[in-house]
Formats: structure tokens, sequence, C-alpha cells
């Protein structure tokens, strides 16, 4: 995804419903070997509790990960509208990783500097037979099960 500077809001939006962009092959294994030590790393020592504007559940027996600092009324799966206040802005510098938990309240505001902000971004997905996938998430799986690339080879 690139976020030029100057972009309408017709632009925008035209790509966030319309818009993606496949680089086959453009990793190689090592990167994709340091990526993935590097995630498990950061990962291993996240502390939640200090992210305070963050919610998700584990989907499975639906327990809420809520940060008890920020409270949000209603239960585990209903919808919420988030305003201004739900949000930290953070300033990250050019080359950061970024990791967002598929489930957590996040935005990212117009690009009103005169750079250009470049952001990879790659969706995982873990799942075999019997998986279920949230069907609010903006990208879907196709009906067939074929479509996504497979990073490691697994059953199936």
């Amino acid at each position: 995804m690139c976020s030029q500077p100057g972009l309408t809001p017709g632009q925008v939006a035209f790509f966030r419903d319309n818009g993606y962009l496949v680089i086959p092959n453009y990793l190689s294994q090592d990167t994709l070997s340091n990526l993935l030590s590097t995630t498990t790393d950061l990962l291993d020592s996240f502390s939640l509790s200090s992210h305070p504007l963050t919610r998700f559940t584990t989907g499975d027996d639906e327990t809420d990960t809520n940060n008890a600092k920020h409270e949000l009324e209603g239960e585990a799966g209903d919808d919420y509208v988030p305003v201004d206040e739900d949000f930290e802005m953070l300033d990250i510098p050019a080359g950061s990783l970024v990791l967002i938990h598929g489930n957590a309240l996040h935005k990212s505001e117009k690009n009103t500097s005169e750079k250009s902000r470049f952001a990879y971004t790659f969706h995982v997905i873990e799942g075999d037979e019997g998986w279920n996938y949230d069907d609010r998430n903006w990208l879907q799986p196709p009906e067939d099960g074929k479509g996504f690339t497979r990073l490691f080879a697994g059953k199936g």
C-alpha cells in the first residue's frame, strides 16, 4: 500500500474499497525466516496492557482480552462505533514494523506531508479445514479456498 501526498478523498476511498497489489516472490526465504523470527520475538515480549486502546477476543470462547485501563460497553462481538477519543496517535519512525492484530481497533490518518508514506501489508491467517474466519473482516478468502498464497507447506 502506498499513500501518496495529495490524494483526494475519492482516490483514497477507491483504493480502500478496490485496490490491492500483488508482488509475487518479492521476499527471499532468508528474509521470510528473519521476519518470522523477529515477529515471534516481538510477540513473545508484547505487552497488551501497555496498549490501552486495544480490544479483541480470542474468538474461540470469546474471552475478552481488553485492557482494564479502557472501558468499552457491550459484550465481545457487539458492534462498536469508534470515536476519535478511542485512538492514541503514535509517531512511527520510517522503517518500523507495525504489527496489528486483526481485531485491534486502528486507523491511519490522511498523509498531509510532502513525503510519500509507504507501507507493506502482510495479512497472515492460520487455519485448516474447519477454521473460522471472521466474516466482518474486509479481506475474505475465496469461496473455493484458493487464492491465498501459502507461506509454508501444510496439510491439505
